[in-house]
């Protein structure tokens, strides 16, 4: 007797003890599935030279974590909830660090965020320079970086395995202006190219860009790469090989040649600058300027679509400004990497690499003129991404292609400037 009831009691104990064991399991499994806050490291210049810049673009990752942690009436992943509804509502915790515009500070600091902070993931780090080496540290630690604004088509080139880009880099933004080279009719056809670049790594990737673009394409290049800080040099060889378009860096650099070439009384039938290069909110377009092209990642003539109106509203009461330059890039970044981290339902690394790798952002969800967001399986880079074609009229820059999201007609050929022929 005294052994069975012995046995019964050790049986109930044994019971109780998995019982709890169970409980416990399942009690720390749900708290690890579904923590309070995910940290997201954010890493921007908010000193130094390009300090105006990464103050605006951490400014629009906490907008675009408000949109997350918040409930807003927006056709957008998780706007109309509160936090990330796969994770128990857990809201985006943002953990910024200055880089300092120094390639060296962004190492340390992406240390520190995956090492002291445990940051899930980071977003940054505006210019490729500091790009690259923040992503050097990720890439040894395995933590996603996601990567909204460096536009070097080298950062996607490296092999590296945790490195993501939502935007268009020069690669894309050369062939968004080879596309419309295509879509012209047979009075602006552009059988020739000109190449006016300096010796800066953008303009390097912008000049093997667009040679392989123009040999795939049967268009010549009457000159290649010639250095912009020869201008009167330039203007002279360019004048006397008379190509339909002439492709410089930047905007600011093709009212330069603009500049000297109509002291040589030359105007080609286009001038396109590859990159902006300007803060427009500060920067008066002169006479010089009109008339010119600019491939762009934005444009406030995109604030007239509806969703994108809507969340301008919002940003202007958040933050006093309008959407503006690289900011809609960095919003659309963060969106897409907390909607990544929803659907892993985790902050493993490795479920959000695989989380991000599936990526498909729609199209009608975006602030940015894309066909969504979808990553290369191989590079990481985001294929659905381009820039869109800016010419400046009346001291402004108006929207003039893609076609379908024109906001003003094409001026083709380029009307001389005074004095020009």
């Amino acid at each position: 007797m005294r052994k069975k009831t012995l046995t019964f009691y050790l049986g109930c104990i044994i019971c109780l003890s998995v019982s709890l064991s169970g409980c416990l399991s399942n009690s720390t499994s749900t708290t690890m599935q579904h923590p309070k806050t995910i940290k997201i490291g954010v890493m921007y210049p908010t000193s130094g030279d390009m300090e105006h810049a990464g103050k605006n673009q951490v400014k629009g990752i906490e907008f675009a974590a408000k949109l997350i942690n918040e409930k807003y009436d927006l056709a957008i992943p998780l706007a109309k909830g509160e936090g990330l509804p796969n994770l128990g509502g857990a809201k985006i915790e943002l953990i910024i660090v200055d880089s300092e515009g120094s390639p060296k500070e962004a190492v340390a600091k992406a240390e520190k965020l995956i090492t002291e902070e445990k940051a899930a993931a980071i977003i940054g780090a505006y210019d490729s320079s500091n790009t690259a080496a923040a992503s050097q540290t990720t890439e040894r630690y395995g933590i996603p970086f996601l990567n909204a604004e460096s536009t070097s088509h080298h950062l996607t080139e490296r092999g590296y395995k945790w490195f993501f880009r939502t935007n268009a880099d020069n690669e894309l933004a050369a062939k968004g202006v080879f596309d419309f080279f295509t879509q012209l009719d047979e009075d602006h056809a552009v059988k020739s190219i000109a190449f006016l670049h300096d010796q800066s790594e953008v303009s390097q990737d912008f000049a093997d860009a667009q040679n392989r673009l123009a040999e795939k394409s049967g268009r010549e290049v009457v000159s290649d790469r010639l250095d912009s800080n020869q201008l009167n040099f330039g203007a002279l060889k360019l004048k006397e090989a008379d190509p339909d378009v002439i492709t410089m860096t930047t905007l600011r650099s093709a009212i330069q040649f603009r500049q000297t070439a109509n002291q040589q009384s030359y105007s080609p039938n286009a001038m396109i600058g590859m990159s902006s290069g300007l803060e427009t909110s500060e920067e008066t377009l002169g006479k010089e300027a009109e008339g010119l092209l600019v491939s762009a990642g934005w444009s406030k003539e995109l604030l007239a679509k509806p969703l994108i109106n809507k969340v301008n509203a919002l940003y202007k009461a958040e933050t006093g400004e309008e959407l503006s330059g690289y900011t809609p890039h960095a919003i659309t970044g963060m969106l897409v990497l907390a909607d990544a981290i929803n659907r892993a339902e985790s902050i493993d690394s490795n479920k959000i690499r695989k989380a991000l790798l599936a990526t498909d952002y729609p199209t009608d969800s975006l602030i940015m003129p894309w066909n969504g967001v979808r990553f290369d399986q191989d590079t990481q880079q985001n294929k659905s991404a381009s820039n869109v074609l800016l010419q400046v009229k009346d001291g402004t820059e108006k929207l003039v292609w893609p076609f379908d999201i024109a906001t003003e007609e094409l001026v083709w050929p380029l009307i001389p400037a005074e004095g020009g022929s």
